[in-house]
């Protein structure tokens, strides 16, 4: 009787330990969108044979890189926009209810297909808008009067598949420069080198005269990631890999194939030859005004 007691104690402690397990193993399953790959091959208890033939086991196939990238991307967001974090910055602690609806305007909803998408300029988003449309027939990017109903909306935001694509903080802004002002441009008549470019941006004064204009405002500040918890987080410098994963996770990898990403020089030599110029004192100064975007995003300090 009391080695029988023992075997069902000992059960109990094995099984309690394997839902402990299980329960935390949010290293790659944080999201609703991202399910492990968990498969229980074998469970059996055997109390009649004494505890050292007492067994339960189980096996786990293991995460692709794709599913770690994803679960990585999220976490440092997770633990940056955590009040025990030390890293503040604007915004950081309001709630979703505390956003103007103003400010949700790049938010993208597909009810059809419940998605919605943050799109940033000059990160694919052409590409990612276009896909977006093809794929629902009552696409909007949602108006002031649509944000205003919040009770709808954290229904969506609970229930709805978010993603989002980003990029490296200074190459977004080199990319963002060449096309309005290196390039000739129906928006933007003036003409402007890198370096006053640079000024302008890092002016106390430019934005109490007005927000920065979307093609070079901060991601965050577009997309609200301590507010929003996304479920997929794309790169530019990754894009061909991660949007094929966020078709297969959407189920759309045989309906949809998204232009290859566009390949031309590195990051790195970006960087070099466009900020040759930029006194250090002003890179550190630009860095400062989108370090939440670097370390938001895992992007290292340039």
């Amino acid at each position: 009787m009391a080695t029988k007691r023992q075997n069902l104690r000992t059960a109990a402690l094995m099984m309690y330990q394997y839902n402990y397990l299980i329960n935390n193993l949010h290293f790659y399953i944080s999201s609703r969108s991202v399910k492990p790959k968990l498969t229980i091959i074998k469970t059996h208890l055997k109390y009649d044979q004494g505890p050292n033939n007492l067994t339960y086991t189980f096996t786990q196939s293991s995460p692709t890189h794709l599913e770690l990238r994803q679960a990585h991307r999220r976490r440092i967001i997770r633990e940056l926009c955590s009040a025990n974090s030390s890293f503040n910055f604007p915004g950081k602690f309001k709630t979703f209810d505390q956003i103007p609806s103003k400010a949700l305007g790049h938010l993208i909803v597909d009810d059809r297909h419940g998605v919605i998408y943050c799109f940033v300029p000059k990160v694919a988003c052409t590409n990612c808008k276009g896909i977006m449309i093809v794929l629902s027939q009552n696409l909007k990017a949602p108006d002031e009067t649509v944000w205003t109903l919040r009770q709808l909306m954290h229904h969506k935001l609970k229930n709805y598949t978010k993603f989002l694509f980003i990029r490296d903080p200074f190459v977004r802004l080199i990319s963002a420069f060449r096309n309005k002002f290196a390039l000739p441009n129906e928006d933007f008549y003036i003409q402007l080198s890198f370096t006053h470019f640079i000024k302008y941006l890092l002016d106390p004064q430019t934005e109490k005269e007005k927000h920065f204009n979307e093609h070079w405002q901060q991601i965050y500040r577009l997309c609200h990631p301590c507010q929003i918890e996304y479920d997929f987080v794309g790169k530019l410098e990754t894009l061909d890999e991660d949007t094929e994963h966020l078709l297969k996770i959407l189920g759309m990898e045989n309906q949809i194939c998204f232009p290859p990403g566009y390949r031309n020089r590195t990051a790195a030599n970006w960087e070099r030859d466009w900020f040759a110029n930029i006194s250090v004192a002003d890179r550190r100064k630009l860095y400062n005004l989108y370090e939440a975007d670097f370390r938001l995003f895992g992007y290292g300090k340039p």
